[in-house]
């Protein structure tokens, strides 16, 4: 789609019987995926493969948080905080629906971007999104599917700490990495809504445990505090 006419290419993304390949969506996101009406055409299409969905929440959160800095006074550091729990919270609402052979292209786009955040990895786990969170750690790692999954699922205290360290995760989030792994273990977890419920209630007590100066009785709440601890601990250590 070589065309700067920005309403050409509204009504071509708005045919859904035309048919792109990925890198031209991916060209239409990063030259449109701010201006509402391409993005709200390309959100319409029923075609549209789940990067270029992750890509164009992203762009849209960057509109976002400019208008609240103006909005309502917000500090660019509390604004991007804030669109990051809702770029995270939207990723994971996509992981769900997400096939075996896309999760691995879903979670290159994240990391190649700078989006593939420890505090994304650990929301996707406390929805029980184990197949993200076994594709995240192999690609941080750089470790075959295979042995990732056989360190992550160690029944012992060694497999996982040491996969996190491999990873560079910061050990604050560990606590809650091993009681995710727990429930989801002692659930036979199988992504049912019940299931799903359940976890996240689970999550939230394990969770409470494990962290005893943190309050709050909603995950997502609680998740957007740890994200908060999280980064302070990196910003000590590195200071």
């Amino acid at each position: 789609m070589n065309t700067n006419n920005k309403q050409v290419v509204e009504t071509l993304v708005g045919n859904d019987g035309a048919r792109f390949r990925d890198a031209t969506l991916e060209r239409v996101v990063d030259r449109y995926g701010e201006d509402d009406s391409v993005a709200r055409r390309l959100a319409d299409r029923n075609d549209l493969p789940v990067t270029i969905v992750e890509q164009l929440v992203s762009a849209v959160s960057d509109e976002l948080r400019s208008y609240l800095v103006k909005r309502h006074d917000m500090t660019p550091a509390d604004a991007a905080q804030l669109m990051q729990e809702s770029r995270e919270r939207a990723v994971v609402n996509l992981i769900d629906g997400v096939s075996a052979d896309d999760l691995p292209k879903l979670v290159s786009q994240l990391a190649s971007n700078g989006r593939l955040t420890p505090t994304l990895i650990l929301r996707a786990l406390c929805m029980g999104e184990m197949r993200f969170f076994e594709a995240a750690m192999s690609h941080l790692t750089d470790l075959p599917a295979g042995k990732s999954w056989s360190l992550i699922h160690d029944e012992g205290p060694l497999g996982l700490k040491a996969i996190f360290a491999r990873a560079h995760m910061p050990q604050v989030l560990l606590p809650a990495f091993r009681a995710a792994i727990g429930i989801y273990r002692e659930m036979d977890y199988t992504g049912a809504v019940n299931d799903r419920q359940r976890f996240r209630l689970l999550m939230l007590e394990r969770l409470l445990t494990s962290y005893e100066e943190l309050e709050a009785d909603d995950l997502d709440f609680l998740l957007a505090r740890m994200s908060r601890l999280s980064d302070s601990v990196r910003i000590e250590a590195s200071a």
